[in-house]
């Protein structure tokens, strides 16, 4: 056809009209002789006009305004066209056109990146790292050419709207109500969507499709050629069937849970002389057997099994060979689990391991089992039946069936039924799991016991987890457990196995979550194990493997990360293998995102353009970067702009802490340490001229202090453990001070336990308080400390200086303090000077950081 010569025509039921029909619209063929109506011949489906006239989408160039405002999509049968919505495709992108005809199109339609379809539905996302069409608000479709259910209608003027319930084409240059599986009757069709296969019913009264409606166990089923869709061939239709050549493509679903497997076996359709059974196997070509044609009674040596055999009239399915006495199954509702020596119609051959058979009264297909499942197996029928713990009888034959695709064995762990638990193993069966007796870990590594009333699994001799879903790591087990040392394993709803999920080539590390703790955890190849690891530290950036799951990897580079990546990331501040999680800020896609109130929960921040004293902490991109830059004052009178900060220092912006990574495309805000920072005036966190004391009374309640604020007296050094810094009332810095024990010379200074020497007995040294619950001391003179920042307020010889001790500083009080009674130059509770003086105290009343014996010698009792 030559593009150009075929237009839209609007109809009318009019006698003198050639076409003579209702009112609707239709195509027509033009040339230079003649005007034919192509309905009938190729326009079936979605068209696309300009003005009128069919055009291929590839004329979609460009921004040109008045092609676009042109454009029309009509959704044409035999008889007529229908004004429809969908987009346009071609190589220059996607075009959104509503069922209005003369709405502008969308120019080259903008694909939006967002983690899920909610709100969306009808629209293209991008998901991850593919292109989708939203289904639903829980349901895709990456943009692959097939048919795909529209389940919900979407948002108002969306191109697809009042699709919902029919099916979608998705092709090379359309996506738009396809009507290639509506029927003049009700028809079933399993549909293929990744790696789901779901049933629909086609309703033709209605006319709508809808999900599942009827069949909910095996059946036969025929793709429909070039397509993503397979179509129920009812029984009546597969008895007429006769030659292999007609059922080469034939397959069998399994429905029973809801959502379609696709699976091998047998299936019967007929009876009498129109009875047959087709063979759909694993590995080979499909046939028809019939009665004829099936052996009678062979179930002697491993190649039988799974061959249908003739036991007198009936035909039954080798289950175990025996040359004197096989176990055979009539086609009747019963699971049997088969030895898979050898291969046979149902799956390839796998040594040492086996395959459960669904069987119903027309069928014998292979299982499609969750990757582990619990059940009673009959030793000499090889039945399978739901687990049955109500005896000794029934609990030996309990076992756990760990499947793949290559077939299932039997494995070692713990279920749980009705609240009880049972260790079962896979040569013995089940036992009685719980041992109320014990109540710790010390000696019961791999057991479940019970701590508090909370059921607990020892995953080591000092440490274990409520049963909790989730993958964790076992220490060395006790004897008599079923679990293995060093392996990872999996908690789940009703069994606690090995797990060997994670056991590659490569050695690794990971993060678990067990309660509150993150602990890092090294899985090495060689030994297919797993152990603690202490070197993990600093700020990290980690992905769940899944969602929901326990077990974390880290992430090196933000470069590859999707929105869809942020339901799975957190940020956490590492320390020798314990990690705990962070909020912060991340640059992804040209966004920056933040959790800063929930580690979890990733929100896009809005940028700021410029950088004042009014938004000092706001952040912003690098201009065609992903380096993440921050609003902040600097130097002695602040200027204002934007910076990058650098990776590994620690700053404090508008009190908060701040860190960066390497490539400047994390930045976090990590756990203050209890204590005081020094800062200089470009907010950095500093060992040394510093012009500023930051004070963190806990990991998020931090304020700056100028040094004249810091007082006198010593803080712990949040950025070292190790250190203290010295404040004089002029100036703080890191106390260089050589520690040593409490003696004459050293009153005012720190001991080797950081403790403040307030006397010259080293027993009477002030420690940092053990709560929020102040201590006061006093600090006796000693005029040969030539150190002691305290000697100016205790320098006559009846004075004391005045002490306050916090969980983080111990510093010269300057309240005022009513009469207090000390002890060994620490407060104590007597009430008054005369019960001081009985106990061997010192009665003190301290002003401005001096104390001294107050007149008269009356007082409160002290704090």
């Amino acid at each position: 056809m030559i593009e150009g010569n075929a237009f839209l025509v609007t109809t009318i039921d009019d006698d003198a009209s050639i076409f003579n029909k209702a009112a609707s619209n239709i195509i027509v063929q033009v040339s230079g002789n003649y005007i034919y109506y192509n309905n009938y011949y190729q326009e079936e489906g979605p068209n696309l006009f300009s003005d009128l006239v069919k055009i291929p989408t590839r004329r979609i160039v460009g921004e040109d305004s008045e092609l676009l405002a042109k454009l029309a999509l009509y959704d044409c049968g035999e008889d007529s066209c229908t004004a429809s919505g969908g987009y346009a495709i071609n190589s220059n992108g996607y075009y959104a056109i509503t069922n209005d005809p003369g709405t502008t199109a969308t120019v080259a339609y903008e694909i939006e990146e967002a983690k899920d379809c909610t709100d969306k539905v009808g629209e293209i996302l991008t998901i991850g790292t593919s292109n989708y069409l939203c289904l639903d608000a829980a349901i895709q479709a990456e943009l692959i050419n097939g048919l795909y259910f529209l389940k919900t209608d979407t948002a108002e003027n969306k191109p697809l709207k009042g699709y919902n319930t029919k099916i979608i084409r998705i092709s090379d240059n359309f996506i738009s109500v396809d009507h290639t599986l509506e029927a003049s009757e009700d028809t079933k069709y399993i549909i293929k969507n990744g790696d789901s296969y779901t049933l629909y019913t086609y309703i033709a009264s209605e006319p709508i499709f809808a999900e599942g409606s009827g069949v909910t166990s095996v059946a036969l089923y025929q793709p429909i050629a070039g397509t993503n869709v397979y179509q129920l061939i009812a029984d009546t239709d597969a008895v007429k069937v006769t030659t292999n050549s007609e059922i080469t493509d034939w397959m069998i679903f399994d429905c029973k849970t809801g959502d379609c497997h696709q699976t091998y076996g047998y299936y019967t359709v007929g009876s009498d002389d129109t009875l047959k059974y087709f063979s759909i196997p694993y590995s080979g070509a499909n046939t028809i057997l019939r009665v004829a044609d099936i052996t009678p009674k062979e179930c002697k040596k491993a190649g039988d099994i799974g061959n249908l055999v003739k036991d007198g009239d009936d035909i039954k399915l080798c289950v175990v060979n025996n040359s004197d006495t096989p176990v055979l199954s009539a086609f009747e509702a019963k699971d049997y689990i088969l030895s898979i020596e050898n291969a046979n119609i149902f799956i390839g051959a796998s040594a040492s391991k086996s395959m459960v058979i669904h069987g119903t009264a027309t069928s014998f297909t292979r299982n499609i089992n969750a990757p582990y499942a619990i059940n009673n197996i009959d030793p000499a029928t090889k039945e399978v039946v739901a687990a049955d713990y109500t005896d000794e009888s029934a609990q030996a034959k309990v076992a756990i069936l760990k499947c793949s695709v290559d077939g299932c064995e039997k494995v070692d762990g713990y279920t749980e039924s009705s609240g009880s638990y049972y260790q079962v193993s896979k040569t013995t069966g089940s036992s009685e799991a719980l041992d109320p007796q014990e109540t710790t870990c010390t000696e019961n590594a791999g057991k479940i016991i019970k701590i508090s009333d909370a059921v607990t699994l020892c995953l080591s001799a000092d440490q274990g987890t409520t049963l909790t879903n989730g993958r964790y790591v076992m220490g060395t087990v006790a004897n008599g457990t079923p679990l293995v040392s060093g392996k990872m394993i999996e908690i789940a709803d009703s069994y606690i196995v090995v797990d060997d999920g994670l056991e590659g080539t490569t050695d690794a590390v990971y993060l678990i979550n067990i309660g509150t703790d993150y602990l890092a955890y090294k899985y090495t190849a060689t030994t297919k194990t797993f152990s603690k690891v202490t070197t993990v530290s600093g700020m990290k950036l980690y992905q769940a493997l899944e969602a929901g799951s326990n077990v974390y990897q880290e992430v090196s580079t933000t470069d590859e990360l999707t929105l869809l990546d942020l339901t799975t990331l957190k940020l956490f501040q590492c320390d020798s293998g314990k990690c705990v999680p962070l909020t912060g800020n991340i640059s992804v896609k040209g966004k920056i995102y933040e959790n800063s109130t929930d580690p979890t929960k990733w929100t896009v921040v809005t940028e700021e353009g410029t950088c004042s004293v009014g938004n000092v902490g706001k952040l912003k991109l690098k201009e065609n970067t992903s380096a993440i830059q921050i609003c902040m004052g600097t130097g002695e009178t602040p200027s204002y702009a934007l910076a990058l900060l650098t990776a590994g220092t620690w700053y404090f912006i508008a009190n908060k802490p701040y860190l960066m990574n390497s490539d400047l495309t994390i930045l976090v805000n990590p756990a203050a340490v209890p204590g005081a920072y020094l800062v200089n005036n470009d907010n950095e966190v500093v060992t040394s001229s510093a012009t500023k004391l930051v004070v963190c009374t806990d990991g998020t309640t931090c304020a700056p202090k100028i040094f004249a604020e810091a007082g006198i007296g010593y803080y712990k050094d949040s950025a070292d453990a190790t250190k203290f810094i010295q404040c004089t009332g002029t100036a703080c810095a890191i106390d260089t001070t050589s520690y040593a024990a409490c003696a004459s010379g050293k009153v005012g200074l720190l001991d080797n336990d950081g403790k403040l020497c307030v006397d010259t007995t080293p027993a009477h040294a002030a420690a940092f308080a053990e709560d929020s619950t102040a201590v006061y001391y006093v600090v006796s003179n000693d005029a040969s400390s030539s150190s002691n920042i305290f000697q100016d307020k205790a320098s006559d010889g009846d004075h004391y200086a005045s002490i306050i001790a916090t969980q983080i500083s111990i510093t010269l009080n300057t309240e005022e303090k009513a009469g207090t009674c000390y002890k060994n130059n620490k407060a104590s509770t007597e009430a008054d000077a005369t019960a001081c003086s009985s106990a061997s105290g010192t009665f003190l009343a301290c002003t401005s950081g001096v104390c001294t014996a107050p007149a008269p010698a009356a007082g409160s009792g002290g704090g």
